[in-house]
């Protein structure tokens, strides 16, 4: 499933980007998808799939990439349009590295509070 899960959200990523352009109104399928669904499917793939893994990095890198690349697939190649997809492309690696993030690596973060008598 480490390999099926991104073309999986890439091919769903596509679904939104074509009811974005064709839709009447597509403007709130966009902001679903960018701020939604790419988030959650980056979060969620590294969250459940690759946690245990050792080369985890590489995959949230092909992950993120897949997504930024299902963007440029329907847009005229330009400046402006590369750019969209490298911030994309940050937004989509931040959530999934937010995902490799466990207890036993930032214990700081995870320790509770003790309550004072």
């Amino acid at each position: 499933m480490k390999f099926a899960y991104p073309v999986f959200s890439f091919l769903l990523s596509v679904v939104f980007q074509m009811l974005f352009l064709f839709a009447e109104d597509g403007t709130a399928f966009f902001i679903v998808w960018a701020i939604i669904y790419l988030p959650l499917t980056s979060f969620f793939y590294s969250k459940k799939y690759l946690k245990d893994g050792k080369r985890s990095i590489p995959y949230t890198l092909i992950h993120s990439f897949s997504l930024a690349f299902s963007y440029l697939m329907f847009y005229d190649p330009n400046i402006e349009t590369y750019c969209f997809a490298l911030i994309l492309f940050v937004w989509c690696e931040v959530w999934a590295l937010l995902g490799l993030i466990r207890k036993e690596k930032i214990p700081i973060l995870f320790m509770r509070k003790k309550h004072c008598p």
